[in-house]
């Protein structure tokens, strides 16, 4: 990967805005002690109570250093992640959350890894797994890919309040697709779809004759780190797809042994 680099600024402003603890470039909120000294906003979060200055270890307060902050804002900044964008500090850290090229987390293992690399990942370490049976691989029909699973909502022993699917895209490509639901105190499933290398377009139907169908968007894999599955707010409840438990239950195939199974059917591009 290159290295970060500023345009117009050389080495020297590069090496000034060091935070004192991780040694990244300091590009939000910048944190000065009474001495001058200065850390990013993150490492100053994590210092351990009474808060001091890493360095000189005179008390350190929450104090911006709105100075530095706005002199930093003046200079564009490459990418970190050596893809070539160059911006300044506000429009760079908006990229780099979203960059191609920077790490995500697998969602089976945590484990950081490049997007490109996800699907390899998935495929040789966890859908060889027989305790991965959440892992499945599309067929492409056409332009788009399509799959098709069976989500159990609810089992003998105790009702499922979680979800979770991974969908691989046949052949060559990169992509994939990563589907989490969570059941909601008002009695609906809370559907999000995400995808690792690109936005896609993706249609999602229950039951066997497709008797319930949505449309939507995904969103990229980064944004699941933010999700409380615990607690969904009603800000995000606006992406995804808002499924109520009952009419889920009205489509699940009774079976002969563990009733609450469902089908459903996913089709991207």
């Amino acid at each position: 990967n290159e290295e970060p680099s500023t345009q117009g600024s050389g080495a020297i402003m590069e090496e000034s805005i060091q935070c004192q603890v991780c040694a990244e470039r300091m590009l939000g909120h910048i944190i000065s002690c009474t001495a001058g000294h200065s850390v990013c906003t993150d490492c100053h979060g994590k210092l351990a109570q009474p808060k001091r200055c890493p360095q000189c270890r005179v008390p350190f307060p929450a104090s911006r250093n709105r100075t530095l902050e706005d002199v930093v804002s003046k200079f564009t900044f490459a990418c970190e992640h050596g893809c070539g964008k160059v911006a300044q500090p506000a429009e760079l850290l908006a990229h780099q959350f979203q960059c191609d090229r920077a790490p995500i987390e697998c969602p089976k293992c945590g484990q950081s890894i490049q997007p490109a690399d996800l699907k390899h990942h998935l495929d040789s370490v966890h859908l060889s797994s027989e305790e991965d049976r959440d892992i499945a691989l599309t067929e492409k029909v056409g332009a788009k890919f399509k799959t098709n699973t069976m989500i159990l909502l609810a089992g003998n022993v105790s009702t499922f309040e979680e979800i979770e699917h991974i969908f691989l895209f046949d052949g060559p490509v990169k992509q994939s697709a990563y589907i989490k639901a969570i059941l909601l105190d008002c009695g609906a499933w809370h559907f999000r779809v995400f995808h690792v290398m690109k936005e896609l377009k993706f249609t999602m139907s229950f039951g066997k004759n497709s008797d319930a169908s949505f449309m939507g968007k995904t969103e990229s894999l980064r944004c699941l780190k933010g999700w409380n599955p615990h607690h969904t707010s009603k800000r995000s409840r606006h992406t995804g797809v808002l499924v109520f438990k009952d009419m889920l239950s009205a489509l699940c195939d009774p079976g002969e042994d563990e009733p609450g199974w469902v089908q459903m059917d996913m089709t991207f591009g």
